[in-house]
């Protein structure tokens, strides 16, 4: 289930964190625990660890990566890591 929530978050589909829960069929809580799980593995970040953020606006409307970013749809705060992304690379191929 935590792969399928990664591939929820890499589509882009999910904005909320109950869509999420509705989309795996959960409580928005497990939604919560299992993103910590995936951030105390190394699959998620939260969206401030981005590293893409300038010294005179933090916010992602004002960020110049903003139409590439993983989560530029997505409004729960989290990101894939590197870790995140080559595990989906390798669900997908």
């Amino acid at each position: 289930m935590l792969q399928k929530m990664l591939l929820l978050i890499h589509s882009r589909n999910i904005q909320t964190q109950q869509e999420m829960a509705a989309a795996l069929n959960v409580t928005p809580e497990l939604v919560s625990l299992m993103i910590q799980q995936l951030v105390s593995s190394g699959y998620l970040q939260p969206l401030s660890e981005c590293g893409i953020s300038d010294t005179h606006n933090t916010s992602c409307d004002a960020c110049s990566t903003r139409a590439g970013c993983a989560l530029s749809s997505l409004r729960s705060g989290w990101m894939l890591t590197e870790r995140g992304e080559k595990l989906i690379a390798s669900n997908i191929s």
